[in-house]
């Protein structure tokens, strides 16, 4: 993964807890990205962490991230919103793009859940008027929408729906005539936002009769796994060597201490940058990558935070 020297250039205040952050090349232009893209920041703690690309493309060559501090973060957000001011250095990987925008799609109907406004924001801008578009934002209070005053304003609150909840629970009904409507229409849904409403707007799509190929999603994070990890034992099919993965540590981890060091990216399983095919063995899948039928298959998994279900795997590395 190509690393870069970055630098913060601004940074304002969207919301009471989400800030937006630009970030230029120290050295000169960054790469370019397409809308969905993400990047992933290495933090002074060491922590590393993957944010959307919120802006539109564009050829300036900058960046800008929006972070929301969220009080059940594992500290991320938290070092961002502190360290992250004009000035600051920072340690930024090239950008990656898991979440696109689908060439082939007769209209695209974009879903946000609170800070998963960012990839629709990209999307949005990126679509323009070339094709009919729709974007639902599901919020708990109107003062908490990033964005949504400023897509309104240039796109119109028709094509910018806002749904405030205020304490009672999201209304997905307009949401669901919209599907039944474009089930059958060669439309892609996109969705993005907490792990709850990414699964109930799936099931909407189910009911209404959409293929699965033409759901896309993408997580804050991997889904929330009941049971005590357990260690286990990764044989490499390369060599035959046996590293033995403690309760505690992730397979990267300790393949790590091994002096073995695969492609990683967002360590919470959602990238899909790790996954790795299995020879043997029958993974605890922990991921919110992969789809019900490819964990169903267990040839393949995300080794950044699966486990084994028994007491070896054997992985094609």
């Amino acid at each position: 993964m190509t690393s870069i020297d970055a630098v913060v250039v601004a940074r304002r205040a969207l919301t009471a807890d989400v800030c937006e952050i630009e970030v230029h090349g120290a050295a000169g232009p960054l790469p370019t990205y397409t809308a969905g893209a993400h990047i992933r920041l290495t933090l002074p703690s060491g922590l590393k962490r993957s944010y959307t690309l919120c802006r539109p493309p564009n050829a300036q060559g900058t960046y800008a991230i929006a972070v929301l501090k969220d009080r059940r973060s594992r500290g991320g957000s938290h070092e961002v919103h502190a360290v992250c001011h004009p000035g600051a250095a920072l340690r930024i990987d090239a950008p990656q793009n898991l979440f696109p925008l689908q060439p082939e799609a007769s209209a695209h109907i974009l879903v946000a859940g609170g800070i998963g406004i960012t990839p629709m924001r990209a999307m949005a801008h990126t679509l323009g008027e070339d094709v009919p578009w729709r974007l639902h934002h599901f919020v708990r209070e109107r003062v908490g929408a990033a964005y949504a005053d400023e897509l309104q304003a240039q796109f119109g609150a028709e094509r910018v729906k806002v749904h405030v909840s205020q304490g009672k629970g999201p209304d997905f009904a307009p949401l669901m005539a919209e599907l039944q409507a474009a089930a059958t229409t060669g439309a892609h849904l996109y969705v993005c936002g907490p792990e709850g409403m990414i699964a109930h707007v799936q099931c909407l799509a189910a009911q209404a009769g959409w293929p699965a190929e033409r759901v896309h999603q993408e997580r804050f994070a991997a889904p929330e796994t009941e049971g005590e990890a357990r260690a286990f034992d990764v044989v490499l099919q390369s060599d035959g060597r046996r590293i033995r993965v403690g309760a505690e540590e992730s397979i990267v981890q300790a393949l790590g201490r091994a002096g073995v060091f695969p492609m990683v990216s967002c360590e919470q399983g959602v990238c899909g940058t790790c996954l790795t095919r299995v020879v043997s063995g029958v993974p605890d899948h922990r991921d919110g990558y992969l789809s019900d039928g490819e964990r169903a298959c267990n040839d393949q998994m995300l080794i950044c935070c699966s486990r084994a279900q028994g007491g070896e795997l054997v992985l094609d590395l």
